[in-house]
């Protein structure tokens, strides 16, 4: 059976020229004949355009060029004549000078009427010392007698327990000490917390965190307010103050009002796990350490006075009015917090090495220890400042 032949796609025809084809032209003649149509209307149109005229009909004296002042016709500003100055200027002939203005400025916002400024530290440690605070206060080296405005820091605790509540309150001098320290602990708590993310990720601080001549090492090393971990809590209070910081301003706190009472300036807060403890058990206790060590302790005065109770009056109303409900049924005891004293000392360096020996230990105040009694109370010492 003969196979019927298709009929093919007629050729392109194109015009004739001297050089060979491109592949792209044999593989596609239709976008050839296109392109040679679009070329020719091209030209058409390039012969109607008119020519461009070279030589415009323009008059270069109509645009004049303008006149430069030169530095001679520049106004000069008239000598400063000393008769026409305010009678308050005086001009600074050298840098001490204005040292020693700087310097009076600082004493008069010390000694101003409005008082000193106030910086609140939050949710941060219960056991700061007095030091830490002030062991970051930034320097000012460039001028003569500068203290860093920081005044005092008092801790915020309950007024009868004088149970730390994790808050501090400091005092400066004038509002630009108190915005200074507030930026270098902002300052310092970024830096932590860039280095601990740092050591993780193994790459190096960012250019401006760190000034000329300083150490990231160093400078860390000092600071020990809060963690980088931990969100920073400071703020700046504004004036008038409340009436519970004007009276912690006047009076620095429930520690000095105590020192002013106990007329002795280094106390130690001496707290046990439980109630049933009175002053002649701790006043043998440190008797009979006394014997042990070879040497008693420096107290401010003997074990009587140098050894202070403190009471609590509201759970001593809650606690008879509970144990007068009880008594009738049984006489059950009833439990009214640890036991709280206050110890005073001659000097620091004493009451800090009773801390060192009594803190976490074990007060033992019976003679005769058996089996069944019950585990000796553990004393908990801290410096009262």
């Amino acid at each position: 059976m003969q196979q019927r032949k298709r009929p093919g796609r007629p050729k392109p025809h194109w015009p004739k020229s001297d050089s060979a084809l491109s592949l792209f032209d044999e593989l596609f003649p239709e976008e050839m004949l296109a392109k040679s149509s679009e070329q020719t209307l091209a030209e058409q149109r390039l012969d109607k355009l008119p020519a461009f005229n070279w030589t415009p009909d323009i008059n270069v004296g109509d645009y004049p060029e303008e006149k430069i002042d030169t530095y001679n016709q520049i106004p000069q500003p008239d000598p400063l004549n000393p008769a026409t100055l305010p009678t308050e200027y005086t001009p600074v002939t050298n840098i001490s000078q204005l040292r020693e203005g700087m310097r009076q400025t600082m004493l008069e916002d010390e000694q101003s009427p409005k008082g000193p400024s106030v910086l609140v530290l939050n949710a941060c440690s219960k056991n700061l010392e007095e030091s830490d605070f002030f062991r970051i206060s930034p320097k000012g080296e460039h001028i003569e007698g500068w203290k860093s405005g920081l005044l005092k820091v008092i801790p915020s605790r309950d007024n009868k327990s004088f149970e730390p509540l994790g808050s501090y309150f400091l005092l400066f001098s004038s509002d630009a000490a108190a915005r200074a320290y507030l930026d270098q602990t902002m300052r310092l708590h970024t830096l932590t917390r860039l280095e601990q993310t740092q050591k993780q990720a193994r790459f190096p601080l960012p250019p401006g965190y760190l000034k000329e001549e300083e150490n990231v090492q160093s400078l860390l090393k000092s600071f020990s307010l809060v963690p980088g971990f931990v969100k920073l809590s400071m703020r700046m209070l504004s004036r008038p103050y409340s009436t519970r910081v004007q009276t912690l301003i006047n009076e620095g706190g429930p520690v000095a009002v105590a020192s002013k009472e106990a007329k002795a300036q280094h106390m130690v807060l001496f707290t046990t796990d439980r109630s049933h403890i009175t002053h002649g058990d701790v006043a043998d206790a440190l008797r009979q350490d006394g014997k042990r060590r070879n040497m008693h302790w420096n107290l401010a005065g003997d074990r009587r006075t140098s050894i202070i109770r403190i009471q609590n009056k509201a759970r001593e109303e809650g606690d008879n009015s509970v144990t007068q409900k009880r008594g009738k049924l049984g006489g059950r005891r009833t439990y009214d917090g640890p036991g709280r004293f206050i110890i005073t000392f001659k000097d620091s360096h004493e009451a800090r090495r009773f801390v060192r020996e009594w803190h976490c230990r074990p007060l033992h105040i019976q003679q005769d220890i058996r089996a069944e009694d019950e585990p000796p109370p553990i004393v908990n010492a801290e410096i009262l400042w």
